[in-house]
């Protein structure tokens, strides 16, 4: 699900912190299924999700997973529910046209 890979994460990114010479650079694949492909898009393509969830703050500590889940779900209410519909072009290879 999304909020167990974001403790995963979380706990890779500490053990990481703990073993010298790795880091998420290291990581070459990531996929999961359901809510854990949502946690894999949002991980791999969003560099704010990935940084709130990896990175220290500038106190020196991970900011709490129950934090960033409760303001991840409030902007993604608000995303949902007041922003505009998005336009979507499909491009019909086999005609050649959208």
């Amino acid at each position: 699900t999304m909020t167990a890979g974001m403790a995963f994460a979380r706990a890779m990114s500490q053990s990481f912190d703990e073993v010298e010479g790795s880091s998420w650079a290291d990581v070459t694949h990531l996929g999961g299924n359901s809510g854990g492909q949502w946690f894999a898009s949002q991980f791999a393509l969003s560099r704010p999700f990935f940084d709130a969830v990896t990175r220290k703050g500038a106190d020196g500590e991970y900011r709490s997973l129950e934090d960033f889940f409760a303001e991840w779900g409030r902007q993604y209410a608000k995303g949902l529910y007041f922003s505009p519909p998005p336009e979507v072009h499909v491009y019909n290879n086999c005609a050649g046209e959208e």
